[in-house]
């Protein structure tokens, strides 16, 4: 790829010195000059900008370009556990200091404190941490300065941690990690690479010298790979004050360990592999056509830039092809794509996927690579170079229209690519006004001369992997590479011409509803009661400048189906359903090119009680939004072939998911909860029999042909003069009754009383898996809502400190509240975490303790005080969200709860007496189910 890019470089600047445009590709990208970059003298890199959203919030990152390629075979596994190490004590703050002061300023373990390990890099993070002092600032910095050179690393802190690591090893261990093992020796041949699997082996993790996370800690822990990245409501030149003076004392390293990026030979013939697990859910394969990268020495250029795009470009328009061809009703394959780029810092690839039924892999790998030796014969089509630039304009376009209310922590990831990767971090509007000038230089024939000097014939590596069971015959190596050596005789037909586009709607021919009543509503909304008794309430905002969203909703939901028809309008059968259908007379292919330079998604639910239509897009796309919206209701489209894709691909996973153990955990904890009521089900291969079309049908026009009674919630940067007419247009031609659907009592209750589920399944990896569910009678009041998430946090704190940090006993404990309103008042508690099974009968009896003791005596104050701070901190940070507004405007409106107004106190008002009396309050009601799985023996 690096060499068709740089043949058309003497076109590109030829074009723009011809055009006037300032896009030469020999020039360096400009870069942001809003960051402050830097590199102090011991080789550390800073980056710093200033930005309010959250106003009084920062983020504070520290990125090191290492990772576990940097491992030797004794470190298997150790530059992941090095990351759990510098959470667990460093010179400045021993033990778990750390995470106690951030706990205590509202800086959640897990959501804001936590880490991450690659195979080329490791990054610290500190995110949403308040600035309002500047003994946390100082803290913060203090902190990321520890990373780098001050970890402790104590033996003693190893030692407990092996059982965390060791948990979090067993939770991944899943069929599709377990077979990512198996394909690096093949997509890696030759190389290090090969070897590199983050999480480590188990055996080593257990029994590996201390000293070898110490050396490895000391080799690779330098400034010189390092670097700082600060973002938010802060002074920058206070903070760069700062890092120089606190982070003068790491010194350079003197003759430092190369560090060396591993090398992936080519190949000539193709490198095959096929991979079964018994845990497997489908059939797919991945072929990979592997090319060098464009040095790093282009990487500030322009033309690194305009790689990126023609390869973007390139991946958009072939899948483009290939989903319609999945949409087909016979098609050779159930999805496919492809990707071009990098795949590691050694080599980029044209990487292409496709997912297929059992036994079809080797003609489903032929329709793939067939699509592939089309474009490279005859091209692309005038229409999908149009619609691909079209897409990628508006893309950057919505980016830089945006870009004034980014969020502080949408700023911090293009800095570490800056630094990891090189790529310049650019302004969203010079980014936009560079690739507009690229794409009006560069005609169809040049990316079509492009693409025909693609090779298929080397550097090929292909990766089978499919459901490993009896009866399953699975494709031998040289029919993969048969169908490769087949392609450049085969006889392939040139891209048909395509149908010419019409209006989604017709708006002339819809009467429409006036406003007739007007009145203002709270956080100030303005309601609107149309004609057809549709409520409209609409709320401008300017948190996102690009950005509406809307939801229409109505009172029914499943609550009012037949029990025989649930099965059609599971919410599985409903994605595929949303996703292959079309609307109105357009199939789904169509309607996705009518859509072109759109920025905009609209999709109908069903939900328990209710269903509607969720919209979200661009103000600029509102009025197709509340087309598309009209048309869900008014028009929409049952197709059987375009159905029959979507059930092809459920009846290809179904009979394999349902053998996987968390899957099987999941249907037996349906099952138990409520009791084998038919009305809560999980889907299975029985459920396949039962689903069909005219019953979708029948259902979805039972729900939508009324909409009486509906709101329609819409909220973001619009002008409501400028949306009325058309919501009088659209949504008032929406038909209504006279009679609004109403939600019913589906009497599918939690099952009362304490009730024991243990049971036994096959796995591969040996694992037990824990889930203890209490439930009661509560109020759905807004203390109710908070208590609710009070417990959660305070359930947090106390497992990570005994299960976790403790017991070393698992990854991490789940805790998961709900309370709900229909069709009573209802809390439910979920905890659920992973273990050995040698552990878990204590471990059960920890976690019952936990939840008892709140009960019993309540948390303790230190607890109540970080639980208050931690939802404090959230209130200014949900504050400036769209999707905060929507949703407390509809809770207000449906159930008369003022959060925005009442939140704060209540907050405030929270006392452990309360958390106490509100747990007790539903353990007293007697209900706790426990479902236990663990492996066969």
């Amino acid at each position: 790829m690096k060499k068709l890019i740089l043949s058309m470089l003497a076109f590109s600047l030829f074009a723009g010195i011809a055009m006037g445009q300032i896009v030469d590709p020999n020039s360096p990208l400009e870069k942001d000059a809003a960051v402050r970059y830097g590199k102090l003298d011991n080789g550390m890199s800073y980056y710093i900008r200033h930005n309010a959203k959250p106003a009084q919030r920062a983020e504070f990152y520290f990125v090191t370009t290492v990772g576990a390629i940097q491992e030797s075979k004794a470190q298997d596994g150790l530059a992941h556990f090095q990351e759990h190490m510098a959470l667990n004590g460093t010179k400045n703050l021993p033990g778990k200091m750390m995470l106690e002061y951030f706990q205590k300023n509202g800086v959640e373990f897990g959501r804001n404190i936590n880490a991450s390990t690659g195979v080329e890099l490791t990054m610290f993070m500190l995110g949403n941490v308040p600035v309002t002092r500047k003994g946390i600032v100082d803290t913060a910095l203090l902190t990321l300065h520890d990373y780098s050179a001050f970890v402790t690393n104590d033996p003693a802190e190893v030692e407990k941690e092996r059982g965390v690591i060791v948990e979090e090893w067993r939770t991944r261990r899943v069929s599709s990690w377990r077979m990512h093992e198996k394909e690096l020796p093949f997509l890696y041949k030759g190389s290090k690479y090969a070897e590199c699997t983050i999480i480590g082996d188990k055996h080593n993790l257990e029994t590996f010298d201390p000293q070898e996370i110490v050396k490895f800690y000391n080799t690779w822990y330098r400034p010189d790979l390092q670097a700082v990245i600060v973002v938010g409501d802060i002074d920058i030149d206070a903070i760069e004050a700062q890092i120089k003076t606190l982070f003068a004392d790491i010194p350079a390293r003197v003759n430092p360990e190369p560090k060396v990026i591993p090398t992936i030979p080519d190949n000539e013939e193709p490198i095959v592999g096929i991979i079964t697990d018994p845990e497997a859910s489908n059939t797919g394969i991945t072929v990979y056509f592997k090319s060098d990268p464009i040095p790093e020495a282009y990487k500030p250029l322009g033309v690194a830039y305009l790689n990126d795009m023609i390869q973007n470009l390139l991946s958009t328009m072939i899948s483009e092809r290939l989903e319609d061809i999945s949409k087909q009703p016979d098609a050779p394959f159930i999805q496919a794509m492809v990707q071009i780029g990098a795949f590691c810092r050694a080599k980029d690839a044209i990487i292409g996927n496709v997912a297929c039924k059992e036994g079809e892999g080797i003609s489903s790998f032929n329709a793939l690579m067939t699509e592939l030796e089309r474009v490279k014969r005859f091209g692309f089509t005038e229409a999908e170079y149009e619609r691909a630039k079209a897409n990628m304009l508006r893309g950057l376009e919505t980016a830089k229209d945006n870009a004034a209310t980014r969020e502080n922590v949408e700023l911090v990831y293009p800095l570490i690519y800056d630094f990891l990767f090189g790529n310049p971090y650019m302004t969203p509007e010079y980014e936009y006004n560079l690739a507009k000038g690229y794409l009006s230089m560069m005609p169809l024939a040049q990316i079509n001369q492009t693409v025909a000097a693609l090779n298929f014939e080397k550097n090929a590596v292909v990766i089978y992997k499919s459901i490993e069971k009896e009866g399953l015959t699975h494709p031998t190596e040289a029919q993969f590479t048969e169908v490769l050596g087949s392609l450049k005789d085969a006889k392939i037909e040139a891209p048909k011409a395509e149908e010419v586009m019409e209006p989604l709607v017709d708006a002339s021919t819809l009467k429409g509803s006036p406003v007739k009543k007007i009145r203002e509503g709270i956080y100030g909304t303005t309601e609107w009661t149309l004609k057809n008794g549709i409520k409209v309430v609409v709320k401008p905002t300017e948190y996102q400048k690009d950005e509406v969203i809307i939801k229409m909703a109505a009172d029914g939901g499943k609550s009012i189906i037949a029990t025989e028809d649930l099965p059609s309008i599971e919410d599985n059968v409903l994605y595929l359903y949303g996703a292959n259908s079309g609307i109105s007379k357009f199939p789904q292919t169509k309607l996705q090119k009518m859509l072109t330079g759109k920025m905009l998604n609209v999709g109908f639910f069903i939900g328990d009680f209710e269903q509607g239509v969720n919209a979200q897009g661009s103000p600029k796309d509102i009025e197709t939004m509340l087309q598309l919206m009209y048309l869900n209701y008014a028009q929409p489209r049952f197709v059987e072939d375009e159905f029959k894709p979507g059930m092809d691909q459920l009846r290809a996973v179904v009979p394999n998911l349902v053998k996987q153990p968390n899957f099987v955990l999941q249907t037996q904890l349906v099952n138990t909860l409520f009791g084998g009521n038919p009305r809560s089900f999980v889907i299975s291969n029985e459920m396949l029999d039962k689903i069909n079309l005219s019953t979708l049908e029948k259902v979805y026009k039972q729900l939508f042909s009324n909409a009486a009674g509906a709101t329609v919630t819409i909220v973001g940067n619009i002008k409501i003069d400028e949306i009325r007419p058309m919501v009088e247009k659209y949504i008032g031609s929406i038909p209504t009754a006279k009679k609004p659907l109403k939600w019913i009592d589906p009497k599918n209750d939690i099952v009362k009383g304490n009730v024991e589920n243990h049971f036994e399944t096959e796995m591969t990896t040996p694992k037990t898996s824990v889930a203890l569910v209490a439930s009661g009678d509560a109020d759905y009041t807004l203390e109710n809502i908070i208590l609710k998430d009070a417990v959660n946090y305070i359930l947090d704190l106390i497992y990570t400190e005994s299960i976790r940090e403790e017991e070393g006993g698992t990854y991490g404990v789940r805790s998961m509240g709900s309370i709900s309103a229909e069709p009573k008042g209802e809390y439910v508690l979920q905890i659920i975490f992973d273990t050995n099974p040698e552990k878990a009968a204590h471990l059960i009896q920890l976690a019952k303790d936990g939840l008892n003791s709140l009960a019993e005596k309540g948390p303790s104050d230190d607890f109540i005080a970080k639980t208050k701070e931690n939802l404090l901190k959230n209130v200014s940070e949900n504050q400036i969200s769209n999707y905060y507004w929507r949703n407390i405007i509809i809770r207000h409106n449906k159930y008369g709860i003022d959060t925005e107004g009442q939140y704060v106190d209540t907050v405030n008002g929270i006392t452990k007496e309360k958390v106490q009396n509100f747990v007790k309050s539903i353990l007293d009601q007697g209900n706790l189910i426990e479902v236990v799985m663990s492996p066969k023996k």
